[in-house]
């Protein structure tokens, strides 16, 4: 399952970006499940998380942004998946200290009022 809606100036959903890189890489097409709506983690995750548990899945693999997997491995956990993070390889390089220092407080702040609640926060805010 690829997650992940389009964010304003966006061309495709980065599900549908993820998608059509996975079917180069030779997976069918029948094989992969997109979530298109979600418009940040915790609703990707969130949506995803209903549809797999109806269908018994709740042991899944997180690929993200090394600097964000423990931030989805603790979000995944909230929506009753049990998370395993794979950090994606070529990310690796992309890393700021802005994108270290935002998941250092999403990561404090989330795990204190819960996550669900921090996104209805960052929305407020911005």
């Amino acid at each position: 399952m690829l997650t992940g809606g389009r964010q304003p100036g966006d061309e495709f959903t980065e599900a549908s970006a993820g998608s059509a890189y996975l079917q180069r890489a030779g997976i069918p097409e029948s094989a992969l499940q997109l979530e298109t709506q979600g418009r940040n983690s915790w609703q990707s995750l969130a949506a995803a998380a209903q549809f797999l548990q109806k269908e018994g899945i709740t042991k899944v693999v997180l690929v993200s942004s090394p600097y964000h997997c423990y931030r989805v491995e603790r979000i995944a956990n909230e929506v009753g998946l049990d998370g395993h993070a794979s950090p994606a390889s070529d990310a690796l390089d992309k890393a700021t200290l802005g994108h270290l220092t935002y998941e250092t407080v999403a990561v404090a702040l989330g795990r204190v009022i819960g996550f669900r609640r921090l996104v209805y926060l960052d929305s407020r805010v911005r």
